[in-house]
């Protein structure tokens, strides 16, 4: 039986502006250049870069730097025990810090951001990581203005799949209206940033084992229609996709959060069994960066 998620546990709540989930897009330096980076995160930067984002409060001037013991930054980057354990968490960094993407933010206005702030120290020592997000993410992730999208940090750790996290804060975000309609192209563009884009493609390796995780783990229940036009030759064809998205219920939530057995302000734990203070640092690291 799955134990019962108390209220008065701690929630940890992923909250960002809808922008940050709607618009983003690459970086089209990355597209003129050999690496052709996308913007969507895989399984593990998301479930890391969610963790900080929960760390951040409405009312922060500055963001926390986050100190990760090493064990931690491995579980969350899954890096497995065994050899090159050092380059291995060297390469992640390198990724994280690396990655740029745009932000329409209004018609005909694009700006471009980083997750992380440069300056971020790997201490071998220590066996700790110091790490910052880009301070010019603050006005998407803290403030009233703007619509923001939350959710518990518990919900996306259970998503396995790169696409199922991607596509999970999309719908997540167009909950209050019911439904999301997304043509193929736009769906190939917002979700796998064109990896795939034809729509048996998409609908057999993103949408299909997305929405299986998606209704499984998660606080939103979604299921997809396809929508099709007659073709001059009388096929039928598909043009795009309507996704039909409500909010489970408190009980059916509680049955979910029953299911990851410790709740997850408790999931960062050294082998001591001692939790790492991430916010509150006595003494706050000499890092070649500050917020303002």
């Amino acid at each position: 039986m799955p134990r019962k998620y108390k209220n008065k546990e701690k929630q940890l709540i992923v909250s960002q502006d809808n922008k940050l989930i709607q618009k983003i897009s690459t970086d089209y330096n990355y597209r003129r250049n050999l690496t052709k980076q996308s913007f969507v995160l895989d399984t593990y930067q998301k479930r890391l870069l969610a963790l900080m984002i929960s760390h951040v409060k409405p009312k922060d001037t500055t963001f926390p730097v986050e100190v990760i013991p090493f064990n931690v930054f491995m579980q969350f980057m899954g890096i497995g025990d065994g050899g090159y354990q050092y380059e291995k968490i060297y390469d992640s960094i390198s990724d994280l810090i690396g990655m740029s993407f745009a932000i329409e933010v209004e018609p005909g206005v694009t700006e471009f951001y980083h997750w992380i702030a440069g300056g971020c120290r790997v201490d071998k020592n220590e066996k700790k990581i110091y790490i910052q997000l880009d301070p010019a993410l603050k006005r998407f992730l803290t403030g009233k203005k703007g619509k923001f999208t939350k959710y518990e940090l518990g919900f996306i750790m259970q998503l396995k799949k790169k696409y199922s996290c991607r596509l999970y804060e999309y719908l997540r975000s167009m909950v209050n209206f019911g439904c999301a309609n997304l043509n193929v192209d736009t769906f190939s563009q917002t979700i796998t940033d064109g990896k795939y884009k034809t729509a048996y493609d998409l609908k057999r390796r993103v949408i299909d084992p997305a929405l299986d995780e998606i209704n499984a783990t998660t606080d939103i229940t979604v299921s997809c229609e396809e929508v099709r036009i007659q073709t001059e030759t009388g096929k039928k064809k598909i043009t795009g996709f309507k996704f039909h998205i409500t909010e489970k219920t408190h009980e059916e939530k509680q049955i979910i959060m029953g299911t990851w057995g410790i709740p997850f302000e408790d999931i960062l734990l050294l082998e001591d069994g001692q939790r790492p203070d991430f916010k509150d640092l006595e003494q706050e690291p000499d890092l070649p960066f500050k917020c303002d």
